[in-house]
């Protein structure tokens, strides 16, 4: 795991870096289009397969620096200008963070999978238990617990909610932090 975020973030930073001459160093285009652009084209790079991520927490830790680094190239200011992360989202007007979106997408895929016929892969990899015992001390964080963290409530009472999906959709946007 912690490869993959490693390559997806040097592969965003390298687009993010194609497009500096070209757009972000550029006064004639608006911050807020800066924004989208990095929306748009940037952040599906670094966030590709994130549904599927058990994150740990220095991946989120890069994921974030790595956020940060593009905002303030957006913004025009400097690591050394000592602007705190909450005034460059606010003057970008930038509401959600890259963990926000992250767990967004972990939670619309959940309700896929709890939705799934019991004969697809997904659904079989979810429901089974692996029956290989955990290893000693703080296990690592898998997909299942951090659904359930995400949401709140057991993966059994996630997936009777998942069967309805106006309810499902209301659950997640209040849940996703």
């Amino acid at each position: 795991m912690e490869e993959d975020v490693k390559r997806l973030i040097r592969l965003a930073s390298w687009a993010f870096g194609r497009l500096k001459n070209t757009i972000w160093s550029n006064h004639d285009i608006t911050r807020t289009l800066k924004v989208r652009i990095y929306q748009a084209l940037i952040l599906p790079i670094a966030t590709y397969s994130s549904e599927s991520w058990a994150l740990r927490e220095k991946d989120r830790h890069r994921l974030d620096v790595f956020e940060m680094r593009c905002l303030r190239a957006i913004l025009g200011v400097s690591i050394l200008d000592k602007v705190r992360n909450d005034t460059i989202r606010q003057r970008l007007n930038v509401t959600t963070t890259i963990k926000t979106a992250i767990c967004k997408r972990r939670l619309k895929w959940a309700g896929h999978v709890f939705r799934m016929p019991a004969h697809r892969l997904p659904y079989q990899a979810f429901k089974n238990d692996f029956s290989k015992p955990r290893p000693p001390g703080r296990p690592p964080s898998r997909w299942k617990d951090l659904i359930q963290k995400d949401l709140g409530m057991t993966t059994q009472a996630a997936e009777s909610c998942a069967a309805d999906r106006p309810d499902w959709r209301r659950i997640t946007r209040q849940r996703a932090k």
